[in-house]
């Protein structure tokens, strides 16, 4: 079963963007510092969003724990989660808490004034060229999604009212797996968007092309000849550090001067970094912020 939707030609949807952003101070469900250290790149997706996507209407930002200091709050609508999960737990009569950074995802239909499509965005979600919404959306005004959900790292548009009406239609097992999963991560959007696809209500789609940078591939010779190839890749999701030992800094150095370089559409940097080595990790985010300062100068 379809639902009839306005098509792209009649006129320009309106589309919000929605962060999801814990504070330091709020612990995560495993206790990993990298789960709940603040990388400081929130400032900079935002940056990416106001050169790159002219189309967007608002931005939300739930957040966990102390709300984020941002630099300019035009445009910008801060929720705190504890707000969102009030209202779940009245609408679906299960006790939503925060373990950790999934549980927030059902409450997102309940977003006040939420547009009628929103694209789900993570503060390590970055924007260097600009997006078309025919990317997101076909001519019928249905999402379209990469075929590998997993590890797609990119950002996700999402028809609020199918959203709601899917959140609303689980069972309380299926809130509770989600509520109670822990370190599981993407959980319901691997559920979620094939469940829309097969009610012909979004649309599977082999332009997105992502490109998952793993911890053995992710050398600059790989990344140079990948994105050389790929003129137009619009995801790139770039992982760091290996599982075992610790890239030189230098190639790290490397990895991000060929990004900047290449500038793929859509970028994720993992939160991977160093966890064990302070100095390491002060020294790993000069070079992370450096490449991001010049991809995305402050405005003025």
């Amino acid at each position: 079963m379809s639902v009839a939707t306005p098509g792209l030609a009649d006129a320009q949807p309106a589309i919000d963007f929605v962060y999801r952003w814990c504070h330091p101070d709020r612990a995560s469900g495993d206790g990993d510092i990298r789960r709940r250290r603040d990388n400081g790149e929130l400032r900079f997706s935002l940056r990416s969003l106001r050169m790159h996507v002219p189309w967007l209407r608002q931005i939300h930002i739930v957040f966990a724990g102390s709300p984020p200091e941002l630099e300019d709050r035009t445009g910008i609508t801060l929720i705190d989660e504890r707000l969102l999960f009030d209202r779940a737990n009245k609408r679906h009569g299960v006790e939503i808490d925060s373990g950790n950074s999934e549980p927030v995802k059902l409450c997102f239909p309940l977003i006040d004034n939420l547009a009628p499509y929103f694209v789900s965005m993570d503060d390590d979600f970055f924007i260097t060229r600009d997006l078309r919404v025919e990317w997101f959306l076909d001519a019928g005004g249905r999402p379209r999604y990469p075929r590998e959900i997993r590890h797609s790292h990119r950002p996700l548009i999402f028809r609020t009212t199918d959203y709601a009406q899917y959140v609303d239609g689980m069972s309380g097992d299926d809130h509770w797996h989600f509520l109670r999963s822990g370190n599981a991560r993407h959980d319901i959007y691997e559920t979620l968007i094939p469940a829309l696809c097969e009610r012909g209500l979004a649309t599977w789609t082999r332009e997105w092309a992502t490109v998952r940078l793993a911890r053995t591939y992710g050398t600059p010779t790989a990344l140079a000849i990948t994105l050389g190839w790929k003129k137009d890749l619009r995801g790139l999701s770039l992982f760091v550090r290996r599982r075992r030992g610790k890239y030189p800094l230098s190639r790290v150095e490397r990895l991000l001067r060929h990004v900047y370089e290449h500038r793929p559409y859509t970028i994720c940097v993992n939160d991977d970094w160093d966890r064990d080595d302070p100095v390491r990790y002060n020294a790993e985010m000069a070079v992370l912020h450096e490449c991001l300062g010049r991809l995305f100068p402050k405005a003025g």
